[in-house]
């Protein structure tokens, strides 16, 4: 195992690693500054060539984990970071297997964050095997109260346990659980808008009742206290026995501003009321008691139904699990939406959907074909899919079942 001699001067600090023999990618290596390589110079010291790598202000992922738990967040930009780095080497005509994936040897830059790896020509470990010990040593090194972490953790280092395995497999772990990880940001919770419009109909109608009661009911009080006044002879002179004008006049000003003020009063006390009530359907609408949507959350994901594509024909392809519809499968990871990385897949296969609540299936004009029960399909043309029927994605078969999740 290659060990590092850590080495420093005033201005910067490196790691060396002596050179037991020369290859054209190392020189590759020396003549050019590659994004996301350890830059890197050859020095010769008592007759022995070695590469210094600089690290100033950089900390390797061993001592920058060793009191502080990896998030998922943190594990999925590092491992992206690798493919990236790995596959933008391909132009200068370097190994992938000539990289170290190791914790020690994986820095990360302390002023743009970003991941640098070393690359030593002559080196011939595969990769695949490299980044699945790396999750082992992310495995002790994750939040465990991150679902996400774990999740991408445990699925990275399943996928790199296959013998054929690819970086876009593990591009599509990741773009499984972040996938999920946005879906589930935000619940919420809504009053249909025919249900809300009704209950403003409701309101309204309430309140317009209300008002012609109180009308109706001061009309009532103005005429018994008039008939009252009328049989106590109240407006009659008690010398002339002639009416009384000026009392008449009187009391209609002092019982109109009465029932003015009474009719105010009441009016604002029913649009208080009124107001409160409205608040509190408000309320009642956007907010969701937390035990109340814990226990609906809890009842609803006893029983999840997925419909999943199982492979028939080839242990080592995964299970398709369609997450989303339309589901586009091919192996071109910018239009696909599930990519199988297989030469004999086009880059976009095929389309599932959804019409009308019942499934179809669409060949994409597909190089190799696609095969519905052992029927070769013809391209642009919609067919209908049920459970239990087996498809054919170039020579790969699956069949398409449900499966529940509690």
């Amino acid at each position: 195992m290659i060990e590092p001699v850590f080495v420093g001067d005033m201005k910067k600090s490196y790691f060396a690693i002596e050179n037991q023999k020369s290859t054209y990618d190392q020189k590759m290596l020396l003549q050019n500054q590659i994004e996301g390589i350890i830059s890197v110079e050859n020095r010769i010291l008592d007759n022995k060539e070695q590469y210094y790598y600089d690290i100033t202000r950089k900390q390797s992922l061993l001592h920058y984990y060793e009191e502080k738990k990896a998030s998922g967040t943190e594990v999925q930009n590092i491992i992206l970071s690798i493919i990236f780095t790995i596959e933008n080497s391909k132009k200068y005509l370097l190994k992938e297997d000539s990289f170290i994936i190791r914790p020690d040897f994986i820095y990360q830059d302390g002023i743009q964050n970003k991941i640098e790896l070393c690359y030593l020509g002559g080196e011939n470990k595969k990769i695949r095997e490299q980044i699945g010990n790396l999750m082992e040593f992310f495995m002790n090194k994750i939040d465990y109260q991150d679902e996400k972490a774990v999740l991408l953790t445990y699925g990275i280092y399943k996928v790199t346990q296959t013998e054929y395995c690819t970086f876009s497999d593990i591009q599509n772990v990741i773009s499984q659980y972040s996938q999920q990880d946005k879906r589930e940001i935000v619940v919420k919770k809504e009053q249909t808008p025919q249900f809300i419009e009704n209950n403003k109909n409701i309101n309204n109608m309430s309140s317009f009742s209300k008002n012609i009661f109180l009308t109706v009911l001061l009309s009532l009080v103005f005429i018994i206290e008039l008939f009252t006044a009328f049989k106590i002879h109240f407006f009659i002179k008690p010398v002339s026995q002639t009416i009384d004008c000026m009392k008449i006049l009187l009391f209609l000003i002092f019982m109109a501003s009465t029932e003015v003020i009474v009719y105010i009063k009441g009016k604002t006390i029913v649009n208080k009321k009124s107001q409160i009530s409205k608040r509190k359907d408000i309320a009642e609408e956007s907010t969701i008691v937390l035990a109340n949507f814990q226990q609906e959350n809890m009842e609803s994901n006893r029983e999840e139904k997925r419909i999943v594509l199982i492979p028939l024909n080839n242990v080592l392809e995964q299970e398709i699990e369609i997450k989303m519809l339309p589901c586009i499968i091919g192996k071109s990871a910018k239009d696909a939406t599930y990519i199988i990385s297989r030469n004999t897949v086009s880059n976009s296969h095929l389309r599932i959907y959804i019409e009308n609540k019942k499934l179809f299936l669409e060949d994409l004009n597909s190089t190799n074909g696609t095969y519905l029960n052992n029927i070769k399909l013809e391209a642009g043309k919609e067919y209908e899919l049920n459970i239990g029927d087996t498809i054919g994605i170039a020579q790969y078969t699956y069949t398409l079942e449900e499966k529940y999740t509690i």
